[in-house]
C-alpha cells in the first residue's frame, strides 16, 4: 500500500490525500524535476478512473511504465490506491506523458455513506487530463450501477456548470477500456455502451447554453478492450504494447491531441490547486448518508401532508374566508389550535427518522405554517385597524358634534379610548408561538388615528383659509379698485394700511373659528402668511389691471384736468385762456399718474421709488412737454432728464436708455422703463388732438369776435332805420318781435355761412344760399326748440349742451358724446333722444355718408410709423356698453392706434343706434384712423328681422324713425366690403367668394340676375375681382352685381376641403383649409380676419373650434391661418337670465409691426351690471344665429315704405341731402 505523499523509488507523487488535501508544494516540485515548466505545451496527462480492484494500476504500469502499487491477490482483494497519485511514463518520452492514477469507485471502505471523493476525484481527471481512461469490467455493460453510469452522469453535469467548457474547441478524449473481454464481439459492446451514454447525455440537467449540445461537442469517445490479466497474462501485455502506442504522436490513430487552449506547463501545478478547490466546494457532489438521504426525503413529504392538510382542513378554510371578509372573535385561538394540531401529526409520523432532520424539517414546516396563517392574521390587524379608526371617528364626531370648540382635548380622549380598544382586539388576534412583531402594527394604528385627527384639522384649517381668502376679497377689492380708480398722491400709503387692515380683520376671524383647535404658532403664522399672500394676489391682479390701462387712466386724468376748470366744469376755451399752461400742467398731472403706477411702492425701496418718480416725470419734461409749466411760473426749463425736478443731476436715472429700475426687483415692477418711454409717447400723441382742436376753437372764436359789420352799412342803418327804431323802442310788442326776428335771422345767418358762400361770388352764393335755406331753416327751428326744452335744466347741463354743440368734429367731441350716451342709457331706453335728436342723427348719417361714399370696396389700412398698432373689432351687436369699456382698455382711436370694425354694429343688442351714433362720430373725427366694414347685419333684411329697425321705432317717433332709419340703410349700403393692412391681412366679416361670372349678353337685366344667381360657379375669386366689385346695395342677396358683396358678407369655414353654395343660409359660400390656402397663396396674403359667428353659430357645429375665448383658429395652412374674432361678451346681451347667455369672452386683435400679420388677441368680459334692455324683436321666432337669410317677402307685401322697389340700385339712394354738418356737428 502506498503510504505518504512521495514515493522516490518509484517515481510516484500524491497529489490529493485520502482525506482531500491537496499537497501544494510536492506538486510543484514534482513538476520541476521533471521539468514539465519547460515543456510549454508540448505535454499530455492521461488519467485512469473506474471501480476498485479492477486493474487500473495493472493497466497504467504495463502501458505506461509507471510503478503505481498494485493488489496482491493473494493477500485478498481491498483497496490499494488512496487519494490521487501521479506518475511520469518511462515508455513514452515525447511528448512527457503525466500519469494519473485515482482512487477506486465502490469501494467498501468508504462504504456507501461516503461517495464524495470518488465523484471529485473523477471530475479532477475530467478536467485535467487530456484522455481519461475509464476502466470498466465488459460484463458490466448493460448494467446501471455496476457500469460506473451514476458516478458519469453526476461528473458530466457538474463538469458543465462547473467549467463550461467551449463546444468543439478543446474536446477531452474518453477511452474506455473493457476488460476481461468475453465472447461478446467488441462493436456489440461499444453499441450497447454508446446507446447508454447518449441517452445518459441527454437526461442530465444542463446549463441554457448547452440546452441543445450533444456528448460529441465537449467528448470524444474512443474504445479499446483486453483479455483477462490472470489468465491470459502475455495476450494482456502484447496488447497492452499495442494500446501503449495510440498514446504515441507518430503512429496511426495516435490520441495525442494538440489544443491551443492547454495552459504552459510552468501553470499546471496551480491549475491543479485551482480545479481542485473549486471541485471541493461544489456541494453537489457531496452526497449524504442513505439514511440522511431517506430522513430527508421521508420527513419533507410528511411536512408537505402536514401543510397540505392545513390548507384543505375545512376549518382552516371556513376560519380563512371569515377572516378576510371580517373581524373574527378569537382568531388567534382557532387558528393556533389547527397549527398545533399539525405540528403534533407530523411529530407522530416522523419520530423514527434521524432526530436532526426531523427538527430541521419541523421548522420548516413551522414557517411554512405561518407563512400559511399569515395573511389571515394581516387580513385580521387590518380589520382591526379599521374598526379603531371607525370607533375613533364615530366618537370624536359626536363629542364634537356637543361640544365643537373642545376638538384637541376630545381627539386626545378619544385617541386612548380607541387604542384600548385596539389592544383589546389584538390579544384575540395573536397566535401564541408565532412570535409576529405588534410593536409595528400598533404604530401603524397609531398613525392613522393621528393622521385622520391632522387631516381633519387641516381640512377645518382649509376651509376657514378658504373662507377668509373669500371674505379678503370682498373687503379688499372693493376700496382697492376705488382707490386705483381715484390715484390720489397718498395711493400707496393707503393701500399697504388698506391691506395691513384687511389681513388683521380676516386673521382675527380665522382665530376665533379655529378656538379649541389648539393650533401652533407654527400654523397660525403658516396661515397668516396664506392671507397675506392671497391680499399680495388679489393686490396684484388690480395692480396689473391699472398697469395694463393705465394709458387709458392717463388720458382720463389729462381730460380730467384739461377739458374741466376748477369747478369741474366744462372748460370754454375763451380768447384769453392759456391753452400752453393749462396743457403742460394736465400733462404733468398725466406723468405723475404714470411715476405713481411705475412700481410697487408698498415694497419698493423708498429712495429707489423717488428715482422713478423723478425719472418719469423728468422723462416729461426732457420731451418738451412740461416746458411751458416752467415758463409761465418763471422757472428755467429742463434741458435733459438729469435735471429732473427736485432731484440731483448725478443720481437722476437716463429714462432714455434705462431698462429697468435701478434698486427695484422685476417682481414689483408695473411699467419698465422702455414701457413708460412708450406709454408716454402714446399719450402725447393722443393729447395733441385735443390740444390742436382746442387752440383751433380758441382761434375762430377770435377770429368770429373781432369781425365787425361794414362802416356803410352802419350808416344806412342809423339814417334810414331811425324813425322805425324810435317805434319799436315805444312799443314793446315790437321790439320783442323785433328781438326775435333778430336772433333767428342772426342764427340762420350763422346756419348758412353768409360770408364763406359770397367769397364764391354773388350768383354762386345765391344758388348755394338758395338752396340751404329751408334745411338751415328746419334745423335753427329745431334747435330752438331744443333749447327751448331745456331751459329748466340746470346752468351746468346748458352750458355743456352749448359747448358740444358749437364743437367741430373733435376727439373731444367724441368723448363728450359716448359720455352722455353712456349717461343717457341709464335712464332707460327713451334716453337717446335727450343727447341726439333725429335731425342731429341725420346730420351725422348724412357726414358719413359722404366719407363712405369716397371710399372704395376694399380699403387699404397702411400704418405710416413702428409704433403703430391696428385694433380689429368684431361683431359688437348693438351692446353699446361692451364697446366703450373695449375702447377704454385698448385706447381710443389715434394717430398710432388704428382701428378696423368688421361689420354687425348693430341688431339683436338694445343699443345699436347708440353703438352706430359712437362708431359714426369716431369716423367723422378721424375719417383715415377708424375704418368701418360691412357686415351681413348691415343689410335691409336683417335689420328689419334682427330689431334695429325695432329699436329705431322704439326710440323715437314714427315720422322721425322713418328718416333715421331710411338714412342708416343708405350709409350701410355705402360700407366698404374689406380691409387690407399693410398689404398681409385680410378683414372681412364672412368669408371667401366666388369668382363674378360674366354677364351674357341678349339678356334682359332682371332674367341675368336670375340666371347668374342660380347658375354662378363654384371657382374662387381673387383681390382683384373684389376690389372691382359693388358694395352690394341695400340688400346683397347673390344675385347680379351684389354676388361677390353677398358672398363676403355671408359666407363660413368649414373643416372639409372645397368651395360650395352655403346650403344653409341659402347664400354665400361654404369653404375648406384647401381653398384659403388657395387664396393666401395666390393673393400674397398671411392672414384673413372674419367675425359673422359667435358662440351660438359654433355651438351648433362641431367641426369647428369655439368662439367662446373670444376668437378662434379655423384653418391653418403653409401659407398663413384663417381667424374668427368676435367681440360681444356674455352675448346675447338682451338676454336677462344668464342660463340664456353664452356667457362668452369678447376678444379683439392687435396687429403691430413688423408684418402686422400675427395677431395678439385681448380679451375683455361683460360690463356689469347691464342697464335694464329688452329686445326689439321676437327672438323665439327667427333663427338664433342668422342661420339662414331672413325673408321679407311678407313685410314688402304689407306695403312698408322702408323698402322701395328700387332701393337697392343706388348706393346713395336713400341719403339726405343736408350737408352742413360740419359746421354743427350736433346740430
Amino acid at each position: 500500500m502506498q503510504n505518504g505523499s512521495v514515493n522516490t523509488d518509484r517515481g510516484l507523487l500524491q497529489v490529493v490525500s485520502g482525506s482531500g488535501e491537496f499537497n501544494d508544494a510536492v506538486v510543484r516540485a514534482f513538476l520541476t524535476s521533471n521539468k514539465l515548466d519547460q515543456a510549454g505545451v508540448d505535454y499530455q496527462i492521461i488519467a485512469i478512473t473506474g471501480p476498485q480492484s479492477s486493474g487500473k494500476s495493472t493497466l497504467l504500469n504495463y502501458v505506461f511504465g509507471t510503478k503505481f502499487e498494485e493488489m496482491d491477490a493473494f493477500k485478498g482483494r481491498g483497496q490499494t490506491t488512496k487519494g490521487i497519485w501521479l506518475a511520469r511514463s518511462t515508455k513514452i518520452s515525447s511528448p512527457p506523458t503525466l500519469v494519473m492514477d485515482l482512487e477506486g469507485s465502490d469501494g467498501r471502505e468508504r462504504g456507501e455513506d461516503d461517495t464524495s471523493f470518488e465523484r471529485q476525484s473523477s471530475l479532477f481527471a475530467l478536467a485535467i487530463a487530456d484522455v481519461l481512461v475509464i476502466n470498466i469490467w465488459a460484463k458490466d455493460i448493460g448494467r446501471e450501477t455496476g457500469s460506473g453510469k451514476p458516478l458519469l452522469k453526476t461528473v458530466f453535469q457538474v463538469n458543465l456548470k462547473l467549467f463550461a467548457p467551449a463546444p468543439n474547441r478543446r474536446r477531452t478524449v474518453l477511452l474506455f477500456v473493457f476488460r476481461d473481454r468475453t465472447r461478446t464481439p467488441l462493436p456489440k459492446l461499444i453499441e450497447v455502451w454508446t446507446g447508454d451514454l447518449e441517452r445518459m447525455w441527454d437526461s442530465i440537467a444542463k446549463p441554457p447554453q448547452f440546452a441543445d449540445s450533444n456528448l460529441t461537442d465537449f467528448f470524444e469517445v474512443q474504445y479499446a478492450a483486453l483479455p483477462n490479466f490472470e489468465e491470459k497474462e502475455e495476450d494482456f501485455r502484447a496488447e497492452s504494447f499495442i494500446l501503449k502506442r495510440r498514446f504515441e504522436p507518430e503512429e496511426e490513430g495516435t490520441l495525442v491531441r494538440a489544443s491551443p487552449d492547454k495552459l504552459p506547463g510552468h501553470t499546471l501545478g496551480l491549475s491543479m490547486q485551482k480545479v481542485w478547490e473549486v471541485i471541493r466546494e461544489q456541494k453537489d457532489l457531496n452526497l449524504p448518508a442513505h439514511k440522511v438521504m431517506v430522513a430527508n426525503i421521508r420527513c419533507a413529504e410528511i411536512a408537505a401532508e402536514q401543510l397540505k392538510a392545513l390548507q384543505q382542513d375545512q376549518a382552516w378554510l371556513s376560519l380563512s374566508q371569515q377572516a378576510s371578509s371580517g373581524s373574527v372573535p378569537g382568531f388567534g385561538a382557532q387558528a393556533g389550535a389547527l397549527i398545533s394540531s399539525s405540528l403534533t401529526g407530523y411529530d407522530e409520523e416522523a419520530r423514527y427518522f434521524d432526530s436532526g432532520v426531523k427538527q430541521e424539517k419541523q421548522a420548516e414546516l413551522v414557517q411554512k405554517l405561518h407563512e400559511a396563517v399569515h395573511p389571515a392574521f394581516s387580513a385580521q390587524l387590518g380589520h382591526l385597524r379599521k374598526a379603531t379608526l371607525l370607533t375613533f371617528q364615530q366618537s370624536l364626531k359626536t363629542t364634537l358634534g356637543a361640544h365643537p370648540r373642545t376638538f384637541a382635548a376630545a381627539a386626545s380622549r378619544c385617541r386612548g379610548d380607541a387604542m384600548q380598544f385596539y389592544l383589546k382586539g389584538l390579544q384575540e388576534v395573536m397566535i401564541e408561538g408565532t412570535g409576529w412583531d405588534t410593536q409595528q402594527p400598533l404604530a401603524d394604528c397609531q398613525a392613522d388615528l393621528d393622521a385622520w385627527v391632522v387631516d381633519l384639522k387641516k381640512a377645518e384649517m382649509t376651509k376657514v383659509t378658504n373662507d377668509g381668502r373669500k371674505s379678503l376679497g370682498e373687503v379688499l377689492s372693493g376700496p382697492a379698485l376705488a382707490l386705483l380708480e381715484a390715484a390720489p398722491q397718498d395711493l400707496w400709503p393707503r393701500l399697504a394700511s388698506l391691506c395691513s387692515r384687511a389681513i388683521s380683520s380676516v386673521n382675527q376671524a380665522s382665530h376665533e373659528a379655529l378656538a379649541g383647535y389648539a393650533l401652533s404658532s407654527e400654523e397660525q403664522k403658516g396661515m397668516r402668511q396664506q392671507l397675506e399672500q392671497a391680499c399680495q394676489e388679489r393686490l396684484d391682479s388690480h395692480l396689473q389691471e391699472a398697469a395694463h390701462t393705465l394709458l387709458g387712466r392717463m388720458k382720463d386724468r389729462f381730460t380730467q384736468h384739461f377739458s374741466r376748470d376748477e369747478h369741474n366744469l366744462p372748460r370754454v376755451w375763451g380768447t384769453r385762456t392759456k391753452i400752453p399752461v393749462i396743457t403742460s400742467k394736465s400733462r404733468l398731472a398725466a406723468a405723475e399718474l404714470l411715476a405713481l403706477l411705475a412700481v410697487d411702492r408698498i415694497h419698493a425701496p423708498k429712495d429707489a421709488v423717488v428715482g422713478v418718480e423723478r425719472a418719469v416725470v423728468g422723462l416729461a419734461a426732457t420731451s418738451g412737454q412740461l416746458r411751458t409749466v416752467s415758463s409761465d411760473l418763471g422757472q428755467a426749463p429742463a434741458s435733459s432728464s438729469s435735471s429732473s425736478v427736485g432731484g440731483h443731476p448725478q443720481d437722476a436715472l437716463d429714462m432714455l436708455t434705462a431698462s429697468e429700475w435701478p434698486g427695484i426687483s422685476p417682481a414689483h415692477v408695473l411699467q419698465t422703463p422702455s414701457q413708460c418711454r412708450t406709454l408716454w409717447r402714446h399719450f402725447v400723441s393722443d393729447s395733441e388732438l385735443s390740444v390742436q382742436q382746442a387752440m383751433a376753437t380758441q382761434q375762430a372764436t377770435r377770429a368770429a369776435s373781432n369781425r365787425m359789420p361794414p362802416v356803410w352799412a352802419l350808416a344806412a342803418i342809423g339814417v334810414l332805420g331811425f324813425n322805425e327804431a324810435v317805434a319799436v323802442l315805444y312799443n314793446p310788442i315790437w321790439l320783442m318781435v323785433l328781438l326775435m326776428g333778430g336772433l333767428f335771422a342772426w342764427s340762420l345767418y350763422k346756419e348758412m355761412d353768409v360770408d364763406a358762400e359770397l367769397q364764391h361770388g354773388p350768383l354762386p352764393a345765391a344758388l348755394s344760399l338758395s338752396g340751404k335755406f329751408l334745411p338751415a331753416t328746419r334745423r335753427v327751428i329745431s334747435r330752438t326748440a331744443t333749447s327751448i326744452m331745456h331751459l329748466g335744466q340746470p346752468d351746468t347741463q346748458r352750458q355743456m349742451l352749448h359747448t358740444v354743440q358749437h364743437q367741430a368734429f373733435t376727439v373731444e367731441w367724441v368723448a363728450t358724446i359716448q359720455k352722455k350716451l353712456l349717461e343717457s342709457t341709464r335712464s332707460g331706453l327713451g334716453g337717446l333722444s335727450s343727447v341726439l335728436s333725429a335731425a342731429k342723427i341725420c346730420s351725422i348719417l348724412d357726414a358719413l355718408g359722404k366719407i363712405l361714399k369716397s371710399e372704395p370696396t376694399v380699403q387699404d389700412v397702411e400704418p405710416h410709423t413702428a409704433d403703430t398698432t391696428v385694433t380689429v373689432v368684431g361683431d359688437t351687436h348693438g351692446q353699446f356698453h361692451d364697446v366703450c369699456e373695449m375702447l377704454r382698455i385698448a385706447g381710443a382711436p389715434s394717430s398710432s392706434r388704428l382701428y378696423v370694425f368688421n361689420g354687425d354694429f348693430v341688431d339683436r343688442g338694445a343699443w345699436g343706434l347708440e353703438t352706430l351714433m359712437l362708431l359714426a362720430c369716431w369716423k367723422l373725427a378721424l375719417p383715415k384712423q377708424v375704418t368701418l366694414l360691412r357686415g351681413n347685419h348691415e343689410t335691409t333684411t336683417c335689420t328689419y328681422m334682427y330689431g334695429f329697425r325695432g329699436e329705431i321705432f322704439g326710440k323715437y317717433s314714427k315720422l322721425d324713425a322713418k328718416e333715421i332709419y331710411r338714412r342708416s340703410k343708405g350709409v350701410f349700403a355705402m360700407l366698404p366690403l374689406a380691409a387690407v393692412i399693410h398689404q398681409r391681412t385680410l378683414v372681412m366679416h364672412g368669408g371667401l367668394f366666388r369668382k363674378p361670372q360674366p354677364q351674357p349678353k341678349g339678356v334682359n337685366k332682371r332674367k341675368r340676375k336670375a340666371s347668374q344667381g342660380s347658375q354662378r360657379p363654384a371657382e374662387l375669386g381673387n383681390l382683384s375681382d373684389l376690389r372691382g366689385a359693388s358694395k352690394g346695395g341695400l340688400d346683397p342677396n347673390g344675385l347680379g352685381a351684389a354676388g361677390i358683396a353677398a358672398d363676403v358678407l355671408w359666407s363660413d369655414p368649414v373643416a372639409d376641403p372645397g368651395l360650395e353654395l352655403n346650403e344653409q343660409r341659402g347664400v354665400g359660400t361654404v369653404f375648406g383649409p384647401d381653398i384659403t390656402e388657395q387664396f393666401l397663396a395666390q393673393n400674397n396674403l398671411k392672414l384673413i380676419l372674419r367675425s359673422h359667428e359667435g358662440p351660438d353659430a359654433r355651438y351648433k357645429r362641431d367641426d369647428m373650434p369655439s368662439v367662446d375665448q373670444g376668437y378662434a383658429l379655423d384653418h391653418q395652412c403653409s401659407s398663413g391661418k384663417l381667424m374668427t374674432v368676435f367681440s360681444a361678451p356674455d352675448y346675447p346681451q338682451f338676454q336677462a337670465d344668464d342660463d340664456d347667455r353664452y356667457n362668452n369672452l369678447a376678444a379683439v386683435a392687435l396687429l403691430s409691426s413688423p408684418c402686422y400679420d400675427e395677431p395678439h388677441f385681448l380679451q375683455y368680459s361683460a360690463v356689469l351690471p347691464r342697464p335694464a334692455a329688452t329686445a326689439f324683436y321676437e327672438y323665439q321666432d327667427v333663427p338664433g344665429s342668422d342661420e339662414e337669410m331672413p325673408d321679407l317677402d311678407g313685410a314688402m307685401r304689407q306695403g312698408d315704405d322702408e323698402f322701395p322697389p328700387d332701393a337697392a340700385s343706388s348706393d346713395g339712394a336713400l341719403l339726405g341731402k343736408s350737408d352742413d354738418l360740419h359746421g354743427d356737428p350736433a346740430a
